[in-house]
């Protein structure tokens, strides 16, 4: 199945600035992959000091003592940061992706199997295409996009997963980045909540970044989502929410190889 998302042309002009623009933002997100390869050893090693010592002091202290409840909110925080850092170092891995050759819409449905909100998905994949990427980064990204999702929208409403392929004749730019003419798999993840403004959608990508507050989320599920494309040579989108059209869709744009 071929469906048009963007079906035109864009100018010379369109296409430079939007290169412009990708190349600012691989390199932005290269200096913080190599930050964080440099920060998260220490910052592991200091959390650790603290999470083993808060727990020899529980060992010791009176459980009903007001002593003892402090001690326990220090041990929750530092196993709260281990996490946020077990987050930091998924992301400051995805530079050494390995991509492979595989079926694009047999991996989607796998993962959205593997999800815990699987009963909230539904799936429409016509892409009958293979993809280079690194299928275990794949993998996560839709596991975390549509927990992503579920979490942006009402546990009543439901999560749209979809694939199918186009041929583009032309380049275009989709979301500000661009797409080069030839035939693209195109994954899709759309939920039916608020949706992201214009002004933080493409903010929204970069690592350190969430509008998560009181729930999972350090910022890094979006910026594992690209990584999973750039290591194919694609691009991934979040479209703005539209009064027509509410909701969040992330959309990747993956290159469809032979065989």
């Amino acid at each position: 199945m071929t469906t048009s998302t963007n079906s035109r042309a864009a100018s010379p002009e369109a296409l430079a600035e939007a290169h412009a623009m990708l190349a600012a933002d691989r390199r932005r997100v290269a200096a913080l992959a190599l930050f964080s390869r440099r920060m998260t050893h220490d910052m592991s090693n200091f959390v650790t000091v603290v999470r083993t010592y808060s727990e020899l002091l529980l060992a010791d202290l009176p459980i009903d003592g007001t002593t003892y409840a402090d001690v326990r909110e220090i041990h929750r925080a530092a196993d709260a940061m281990m996490q946020y850092l077990h987050g930091i170092v998924r992301f400051a891995r995805t530079p050494s992706a390995t991509p492979s050759p595989f079926a694009l819409d047999e991996a989607v449905a796998d993962a959205v199997k593997r999800s815990v909100f699987s009963g909230r998905v539904r799936v429409q994949l016509a892409s009958e295409a293979r993809v280079l990427l690194d299928a275990t980064l794949l993998a996560d990204s839709v596991s975390e996009l549509i927990a992503n999702a579920c979490e942006a929208s009402s546990t009543s409403s439901l999560v749209h997963v979809r694939t199918w392929y186009e041929n583009l004749t032309e380049s275009v730019v989709d979301g500000g980045f661009p797409i080069e003419s030839g035939l693209w798999a195109i994954l899709e993840i759309a939920d039916e909540g608020p949706g992201f403004a214009a002004a933080v959608a493409r903010d929204a990508l970069d690592p350190f970044v969430t509008t998560k507050h009181a729930v999972r989320g350090a910022g890094f599920g979006l910026s594992l989502a690209r990584s999973a494309a750039w290591s194919g040579g694609g691009q991934m989108i979040i479209e703005p929410a539209d009064a027509a059209v509410p909701g969040t869709r992330v959309r990747m744009w993956l290159p469809v190889i032979a065989g």
